[in-house]
């Protein structure tokens, strides 16, 4: 890992560690979400993940389904659809209903600032409007839970990439996984060492999924 690197996870775990311990109330969007965007904005690696993201959407068969998850990743005012207009009544009958079939475990309630209702709803802005829109931008969000892996502002997009790579050749039968990946361009985030990654490079599905 390269100084650079190690720097850069550093900043991020000491924000994250820092949003962790002064975690106020999290029925509402944290301040740190404008930090984390400044700082994956700033990342080489997870800018080229995005860029790798934004490519593959481009691809998408289906000008509804290719304009939805374009607009999903690169706005960040998107409308977060399924929370428009959503009244507490109707969460609570949504939670309801999950309790009743088993899909969320009640005891969890005490687990989470709010309880289950919001950790099933998390916070968003306009909330309650036609157009609630994420706290954050896709590319800040983290690609797990805090101390997870990917957990780092701009984790989501580099968990996202590392995933869709292997896609392009896993086998299309019950048969083990015998392919690599070919002549592939691979965006700076797959790369190891500080190395860039180079076209042309053979990699096995277990050393894509290995690499950090």
């Amino acid at each position: 890992m390269t100084t650079n690197h190690r720097t850069s996870l550093l900043a991020a775990s000491l924000i994250l560690f820092t949003s962790f311990a002064l975690a106020g109330d999290q029925t509402k969007p944290g301040p740190g979400n404008s930090s984390a965007a400044s700082l994956a904005g700033q990342s080489p690696i997870v800018q080229s993940a995005l860029r790798f993201l934004v490519d593959q959407a481009a691809d998408l068969k289906g000008n509804k389904l290719k304009k939805e998850t374009l607009d999903a990743i690169t706005n960040p005012d998107t409308c977060d659809k399924h929370r428009a207009g959503l009244k507490a009544s109707d969460r609570q009958a949504i939670l309801n209903t999950l309790l009743t079939q088993g899909l969320v475990d009640p005891a969890d309630d005490g687990t989470f600032p709010g309880g289950l209702i919001t950790g099933v709803f998390p916070p968003v802005l306009n909330d309650n409007s036609s157009c609630p829109r994420l706290p954050q931008p896709f590319y800040s969000a983290p690609g797990s839970v805090y101390l997870g892996h990917h957990s780092y502002p701009g984790g989501l997009p580099v968990h996202e990439s590392t995933m869709t790579l292997p896609t392009h050749t896993l086998p299309t039968s019950n048969g083990p996984y015998t392919g690599t990946l070919e002549s592939w361009d691979f965006p700076p985030s797959m790369a190891c060492c500080g190395r860039p990654a180079t076209r042309s490079r053979t990699m096995t599905l277990r050393s894509i999924l290995t690499r950090t």
